[in-house]
């Protein structure tokens, strides 16, 4: 009888922290070029079955794909048939929907398995932006000897060349994902700055950025003008802006944001404007 009360304790104080469990699975905010360039595997595909494996004390769901493309990871499985992931969301689990849609999927290869979780980067391809299609086609891998720094309260500055400063989180109307994080890639330019580069298909997007004391207004192919705190120069034909703090802005591109020493810099088509404002962010974004 007592071994009975003690397995019945033992089997409540389980489920108890199953359900304790629930917040465990807390994943950071990750761009989606960090999710390729930090997976093994990075496949388009569809999910047309699931089992679950008892292989230990909670099980683990095995959904059968059909591989569409793969973009990452031909050296570690060449096709991928079956993906695992833990049985429960609690423990970073994925649900993928059987026989409804196309994933694009990202995960790590363990014991020639792929495995991924909530953590990893999985989303209905048709939910994906036209950048982020292509980013995972052939952009992200040229960034990822690049860093991308969130940027999660002013000031933040970049800290070597190799780094793009993620801006999206200090906008006052964010919602996760946000502008950088769909349309942009932190490509390694020939003088060696990773900078931020944006698909030039993309031209709708003309983005006014409102930051906490921070307003910053670029549109495509202008120049900027000399200004006190930004050293301009001329490399290879176009006009190079060092805004101090580490960060270098091609002038003849577009630029989201440029932000240093107490300024923000607004530039339109065939004109040029400086607005003072307040602040200490730096921030270096350029596209083609």
């Amino acid at each position: 009888m007592k071994s009975c009360v003690v397995l019945a304790f033992l089997l409540f104080s389980l489920i108890c922290l199953m359900y304790q469990a629930s917040d465990a699975c807390s994943c950071a905010m990750s761009h989606p070029q960090d999710a390729y360039c930090h997976s093994d595997i990075v496949i388009r595909a569809k999910i047309v079955g699931k089992k679950l494996l008892d292989d230990g004390p909670f099980g683990t769901l095995r959904y059968t794909v059909k591989q569409m493309k793969m973009y990452k990871g031909f050296e570690k499985i060449q096709h991928v048939q079956y993906v695992y992931t833990h049985n429960f969301e609690s423990m970073c689990g994925v649900k993928f929907d059987i026989n409804k849609y196309q994933y694009l999927i990202t995960g790590r290869v363990h014991d020639g398995k792929l495995y991924t979780g909530l953590c990893n980067f999985n989303e209905r391809w048709e939910r994906l932006s036209l950048a982020q299609k292509k980013g995972m086609n052939h952009r992200y891998q040229l960034g990822c000897d690049c860093r991308i720094k969130p940027c999660y309260y002013l000031p933040c500055f970049v800290t070597s060349k190799n780094e793009c400063l993620w801006t999206d989180m200090l906008s006052p109307h964010f919602s996760y994902p946000g502008h950088q994080w769909r349309h942009y890639a932190c490509i390694q330019q020939k003088e060696g700055y990773c900078s931020w580069y944006r698909e030039s298909a993309l031209t709708s997007f003309t983005n006014r950025l409102r930051l906490t004391g921070v307003c910053a207004l670029v549109r495509a192919r202008t120049r900027l003008t000399h200004h006190p705190g930004f050293a301009a120069e001329v490399v290879d034909g176009e006009e190079r802006v060092d805004a101090g703090n580490g960060a270098v802005v091609q002038a003849d591109h577009q630029v989201p944001e440029v932000l240093s020493r107490g300024h923000a810099v607004g530039v339109l088509a065939d004109q040029h404007e400086i607005r003072p404002e307040r602040s200490a962010a730096t921030n270096t974004e350029t596209s083609e």
